[in-house]
């Protein structure tokens, strides 16, 4: 789950952790009901084969894995929500790295499958409008509003 509330990315799955190293400062995770867990250890999460999650947090207890969105953001990526998706693309190049969606009114990434490594198409539009937009140097969209009678208007230049 994609959490803008987390702190540190975390986990209470050991087996997702490589290269684990232990808590050596008794650091505890704080929840909003004022109840607390331990921290186990820091490691890292792969989630494709060339991009790894860094300081993971194993914590004892936790039933989910949560990625912090400032975290994120520190490893390079750009976060996009909607209504019903979650975009993770790479700040650099604003190319797309995972989609996500909604759960049970959370957002969850699903990094069990692979990630995207060509250009994703988010929307498509074959509509003159988008052209014009385009054509005029991204012109607002009311301004291209077609007046009535407006193909009539027109006469060819010299």
């Amino acid at each position: 789950m994609i959490d803008s509330g987390a702190t540190n990315h975390m986990t209470g799955s050991k087996e997702l952790i490589r290269d684990l190293k232990p808590n050596t400062s008794n650091a505890c995770v704080s929840y909003g009901d004022k109840s607390s867990s331990k921290v186990l250890g820091f490691g890292k999460v792969v989630v494709a084969p060339d991009v790894s999650v860094v300081n993971v947090m194993l914590v004892e207890t936790l039933g989910y894995n949560l990625l912090s969105v400032r975290q994120l953001a520190t490893l390079g990526f750009a976060t996009f929500f909607d209504i019903d998706i979650v975009v993770l693309m790479w700040s650099k190049s604003l190319k797309v790295a995972f989609v996500g969606y909604v759960e049970n009114g959370l957002y969850v990434v699903d990094f069990s499958g692979k990630t995207t490594t060509s250009a994703t198409c988010l929307i498509a539009k074959a509509d003159v409008g988008w052209l014009w937009h385009r054509r005029l140097a991204h012109v607002n969209m009311r301004t291209l509003q077609i007046p009535h009678g407006w193909p009539h208007t027109w006469t060819k230049g010299c």
